[in-house]
Protein backbone atom coordinates (compact mmCIF):
# COMPACT_ATOMS: atom_id res chain seq x y z
CA UNK A 1 0.00 0.00 0.00
CA UNK A 2 1.18 3.47 -1.00
CA UNK A 3 0.25 6.88 -1.04
CA UNK A 4 -1.45 8.34 -4.14
CA UNK A 5 -1.15 12.05 -5.15
CA UNK A 6 -3.37 13.84 -8.22
CA UNK A 7 -3.37 17.16 -8.64
CA UNK A 8 -4.57 18.67 -4.88
CA UNK A 9 -5.85 14.97 -3.88
CA UNK A 10 -3.80 12.91 -1.33
CA UNK A 11 -5.14 9.03 -1.59
CA UNK A 12 -4.30 7.15 1.87
CA UNK A 13 -3.47 3.39 2.06
CA UNK A 14 -4.02 2.75 -1.86
CA UNK A 15 -3.30 -1.01 -2.69
CA UNK A 16 -0.99 -1.33 -5.72
CA UNK A 17 -0.66 -4.53 -8.03
CA UNK A 18 3.01 -5.14 -9.71
CA UNK A 19 3.26 -6.49 -12.66
CA UNK A 20 6.09 -9.26 -12.93
CA UNK A 21 5.90 -10.38 -16.38
CA UNK A 22 4.53 -8.14 -19.25
CA UNK A 23 3.44 -10.28 -22.56
CA UNK A 24 3.36 -8.96 -25.94
CA UNK A 25 5.16 -6.04 -27.90
CA UNK A 26 2.83 -3.05 -26.57
CA UNK A 27 4.74 -3.03 -23.00
CA UNK A 28 8.34 -2.65 -24.58
CA UNK A 29 6.89 0.41 -26.85
CA UNK A 30 4.39 1.85 -24.57
CA UNK A 31 5.55 5.33 -23.13
CA UNK A 32 3.45 4.59 -20.08
CA UNK A 33 4.56 3.85 -16.18
CA UNK A 34 1.31 1.70 -15.34
CA UNK A 35 -2.64 0.89 -15.70
CA UNK A 36 -4.52 3.02 -13.65
CA UNK A 37 -8.01 1.25 -13.74
CA UNK A 38 -11.57 3.33 -13.41
CA UNK A 39 -14.00 0.18 -13.70
CA UNK A 40 -16.18 -0.96 -10.98
CA UNK A 41 -14.52 -2.47 -7.86
CA UNK A 42 -16.21 -5.50 -9.37
CA UNK A 43 -13.51 -6.27 -11.47
CA UNK A 44 -10.51 -5.38 -9.64
CA UNK A 45 -7.66 -7.38 -9.33
CA UNK A 46 -7.61 -9.87 -5.64
CA UNK A 47 -10.34 -7.27 -4.81
CA UNK A 48 -8.35 -4.12 -4.15
CA UNK A 49 -10.55 -0.36 -4.09
CA UNK A 50 -9.81 1.37 -7.31
CA UNK A 51 -8.22 4.41 -6.65
CA UNK A 52 -11.53 6.50 -7.82
CA UNK A 53 -13.36 4.89 -4.72
CA UNK A 54 -11.01 5.63 -2.32
CA UNK A 55 -10.97 8.98 -3.12
CA UNK A 56 -14.91 9.47 -3.08
CA UNK A 57 -14.75 6.94 0.18
CA UNK A 58 -11.89 9.27 2.28
CA UNK A 59 -14.07 12.57 0.62
CA UNK A 60 -11.61 13.66 -1.76
CA UNK A 61 -13.95 14.38 -4.91
CA UNK A 62 -16.97 16.97 -4.76
CA UNK A 63 -18.83 14.37 -6.89
CA UNK A 64 -18.59 10.62 -7.68
CA UNK A 65 -18.13 11.86 -11.07
CA UNK A 66 -15.00 11.55 -13.83
CA UNK A 67 -14.98 12.81 -17.30
CA UNK A 68 -12.77 12.53 -20.39
CA UNK A 69 -12.05 14.78 -23.35
CA UNK A 70 -9.34 13.86 -25.92
CA UNK A 71 -8.23 16.70 -28.12
CA UNK A 72 -7.66 15.36 -31.67
CA UNK A 73 -6.22 18.20 -33.32
CA UNK A 74 -2.83 17.63 -34.02
CA UNK A 75 0.18 19.51 -33.35
CA UNK A 76 -0.94 21.15 -29.73
CA UNK A 77 0.30 20.92 -26.50
CA UNK A 78 -2.62 19.89 -24.44
CA UNK A 79 -3.65 16.24 -25.79
CA UNK A 80 -6.30 15.52 -23.51
CA UNK A 81 -7.71 16.15 -20.10
CA UNK A 82 -9.19 13.59 -17.26
CA UNK A 83 -11.43 15.59 -14.87
CA UNK A 84 -12.04 13.62 -11.38
CA UNK A 85 -14.99 15.16 -8.80
CA UNK A 86 -16.92 16.89 -11.66
CA UNK A 87 -16.98 18.21 -15.93
CA UNK A 88 -15.23 20.82 -17.39
CA UNK A 89 -17.91 22.80 -19.16
CA UNK A 90 -15.12 24.02 -21.24
CA UNK A 91 -14.56 20.61 -23.04
CA UNK A 92 -18.21 20.29 -24.42
CA UNK A 93 -21.07 21.75 -25.46
CA UNK A 94 -25.07 21.82 -25.44
CA UNK A 95 -26.61 18.32 -23.52
CA UNK A 96 -25.19 15.45 -22.27
CA UNK A 97 -27.41 12.77 -23.02
CA UNK A 98 -27.25 9.71 -20.53
CA UNK A 99 -27.37 5.74 -20.33
CA UNK A 100 -28.00 3.59 -17.36
CA UNK A 101 -25.30 1.25 -16.91
CA UNK A 102 -26.61 -1.89 -17.56
CA UNK A 103 -23.98 -4.58 -15.74
CA UNK A 104 -21.20 -2.45 -13.14
CA UNK A 105 -18.20 -4.15 -14.20
CA UNK A 106 -16.70 -1.88 -16.96
CA UNK A 107 -18.66 0.82 -17.87
CA UNK A 108 -21.66 -0.86 -20.12
CA UNK A 109 -24.61 0.30 -21.29
CA UNK A 110 -27.31 -0.15 -24.03
CA UNK A 111 -26.76 1.14 -28.11
CA UNK A 112 -30.58 1.12 -29.75
CA UNK A 113 -28.47 0.85 -33.16
CA UNK A 114 -25.98 1.36 -35.41
CA UNK A 115 -25.76 2.83 -38.94
CA UNK A 116 -22.62 2.47 -41.21
CA UNK A 117 -23.83 4.47 -44.88
CA UNK A 118 -26.92 2.19 -45.29
CA UNK A 119 -25.80 -1.03 -44.03
CA UNK A 120 -28.08 -1.76 -40.22
CA UNK A 121 -25.90 -3.10 -37.61
CA UNK A 122 -26.52 -3.82 -33.82
CA UNK A 123 -29.86 -4.39 -35.28
CA UNK A 124 -32.36 -4.87 -32.55
CA UNK A 125 -30.02 -3.26 -29.78
CA UNK A 126 -26.76 -4.16 -28.57
CA UNK A 127 -24.49 -4.17 -25.36
CA UNK A 128 -21.06 -1.85 -25.51
CA UNK A 129 -18.79 -0.41 -23.25
CA UNK A 130 -17.24 3.00 -23.14
CA UNK A 131 -13.38 2.23 -22.70
CA UNK A 132 -10.74 4.76 -22.96
CA UNK A 133 -7.57 2.02 -23.03
CA UNK A 134 -9.43 1.16 -26.19
CA UNK A 135 -7.86 3.45 -29.09
CA UNK A 136 -9.79 2.11 -31.32
CA UNK A 137 -13.54 1.45 -32.09
CA UNK A 138 -14.11 -2.43 -31.28
CA UNK A 139 -17.22 -4.67 -32.50
CA UNK A 140 -17.90 -8.46 -33.12
CA UNK A 141 -15.75 -9.64 -35.93
CA UNK A 142 -19.19 -10.55 -37.98
CA UNK A 143 -20.63 -7.26 -37.99
CA UNK A 144 -16.72 -5.90 -38.47
CA UNK A 145 -16.74 -7.30 -41.90
CA UNK A 146 -19.92 -5.59 -42.84
CA UNK A 147 -17.90 -2.63 -42.58
CA UNK A 148 -15.33 -3.89 -44.47
CA UNK A 149 -16.76 -4.34 -47.17
CA UNK A 150 -18.94 -1.16 -47.49
CA UNK A 151 -15.75 0.33 -47.08
CA UNK A 152 -13.83 -1.57 -49.66
CA UNK A 153 -10.99 -2.78 -47.42
CA UNK A 154 -9.85 -5.76 -46.12
CA UNK A 155 -7.59 -6.15 -42.47
CA UNK A 156 -4.46 -7.49 -42.24
CA UNK A 157 -3.61 -9.13 -38.62
CA UNK A 158 -6.95 -7.09 -37.55
CA UNK A 159 -5.90 -3.54 -39.25
CA UNK A 160 -7.48 -2.16 -42.00
CA UNK A 161 -5.80 -0.04 -44.59
CA UNK A 162 -8.03 2.28 -46.48
CA UNK A 163 -6.94 4.54 -49.49
CA UNK A 164 -6.43 8.39 -48.30
CA UNK A 165 -7.66 9.20 -51.72
CA UNK A 166 -10.90 7.62 -50.78
CA UNK A 167 -11.49 8.52 -47.23
CA UNK A 168 -13.84 11.44 -48.61
CA UNK A 169 -16.24 8.88 -50.34
CA UNK A 170 -16.83 6.83 -47.01
CA UNK A 171 -20.11 6.96 -45.29
CA UNK A 172 -20.86 8.64 -42.00
CA UNK A 173 -20.71 6.12 -38.90
CA UNK A 174 -24.01 7.06 -36.87
CA UNK A 175 -24.32 5.27 -33.56
CA UNK A 176 -27.42 5.89 -31.59
CA UNK A 177 -27.71 5.76 -27.67
CA UNK A 178 -30.49 6.62 -25.57
CA UNK A 179 -32.73 7.91 -28.54
CA UNK A 180 -30.02 10.28 -29.80
CA UNK A 181 -27.67 10.38 -33.06
CA UNK A 182 -24.09 9.76 -32.59
CA UNK A 183 -22.81 10.96 -36.21
CA UNK A 184 -19.20 9.77 -36.74
CA UNK A 185 -16.96 11.14 -40.14
CA UNK A 186 -15.01 9.39 -42.40
CA UNK A 187 -12.54 11.91 -40.75
CA UNK A 188 -13.47 10.89 -37.39
CA UNK A 189 -12.75 6.67 -37.62
CA UNK A 190 -10.10 6.56 -39.93
CA UNK A 191 -6.56 7.54 -38.41
CA UNK A 192 -3.75 8.98 -40.48
CA UNK A 193 -0.50 7.25 -39.18
CA UNK A 194 3.03 8.61 -40.52
CA UNK A 195 6.08 7.28 -40.39
CA UNK A 196 9.10 8.01 -41.65
CA UNK A 197 7.82 10.41 -43.96
CA UNK A 198 5.02 7.79 -45.23
CA UNK A 199 1.36 8.16 -44.21
CA UNK A 200 -1.28 5.64 -44.10
CA UNK A 201 -4.66 5.69 -43.41
CA UNK A 202 -6.07 2.95 -40.91
CA UNK A 203 -9.83 1.83 -40.60
CA UNK A 204 -10.51 2.61 -36.53
CA UNK A 205 -12.32 -0.27 -36.45
CA UNK A 206 -11.89 -3.34 -35.45
CA UNK A 207 -13.05 -6.49 -34.72
CA UNK A 208 -12.48 -8.51 -31.55
CA UNK A 209 -15.11 -11.40 -30.24
CA UNK A 210 -15.85 -10.88 -26.53
CA UNK A 211 -17.50 -14.44 -25.79
CA UNK A 212 -20.52 -14.71 -23.50
CA UNK A 213 -21.76 -14.06 -21.14
CA UNK A 214 -19.64 -11.11 -20.79
CA UNK A 215 -19.98 -10.63 -24.97
CA UNK A 216 -20.68 -9.85 -27.56
CA UNK A 217 -20.12 -6.64 -26.99
CA UNK A 218 -18.69 -3.23 -28.93
CA UNK A 219 -15.75 -1.13 -27.31
CA UNK A 220 -16.40 2.41 -27.65
CA UNK A 221 -12.94 3.54 -27.47
CA UNK A 222 -10.99 7.00 -28.02
CA UNK A 223 -12.33 6.66 -31.50
CA UNK A 224 -15.55 7.61 -30.43
CA UNK A 225 -14.59 9.48 -27.73
CA UNK A 226 -12.34 12.19 -29.08
CA UNK A 227 -15.76 13.63 -30.59
CA UNK A 228 -17.59 12.83 -27.80
CA UNK A 229 -16.85 14.29 -24.01
CA UNK A 230 -17.66 11.73 -21.97
CA UNK A 231 -18.94 11.46 -18.49
CA UNK A 232 -18.47 8.47 -16.02
CA UNK A 233 -21.28 9.27 -13.15
CA UNK A 234 -20.38 6.31 -10.56
CA UNK A 235 -22.56 7.85 -8.10
CA UNK A 236 -25.64 7.25 -10.38
CA UNK A 237 -24.40 4.44 -12.40
CA UNK A 238 -25.00 5.92 -16.14
CA UNK A 239 -22.50 7.57 -18.61
CA UNK A 240 -22.98 10.81 -20.65
CA UNK A 241 -21.85 11.97 -24.04
CA UNK A 242 -21.87 15.35 -25.44
CA UNK A 243 -20.30 17.45 -28.12
CA UNK A 244 -16.73 18.01 -27.12
CA UNK A 245 -15.37 21.53 -27.54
Amino acid sequence: KDVVKMGDMVVKNQLFGEAIKEPGYTFVAAKFDGILGMGFPSIAVTGATPVFNNMIEQGLVEEPVFAFWFNRKTGEAEGGELTIGGLDPEHYTGNITWAPVTLSAYWEFKVDAMLFGDQALCQGGCNAIADTGTSLMTGPTEEVNKIYKVAGTTPVSGVAIIDCSKIESLPTFVITISGRKFPLTPQEYVLKVTELGQTECLLGITGMDIPAPAGPLWILGDVFQGPYYTVYDMGNARVGFADAA
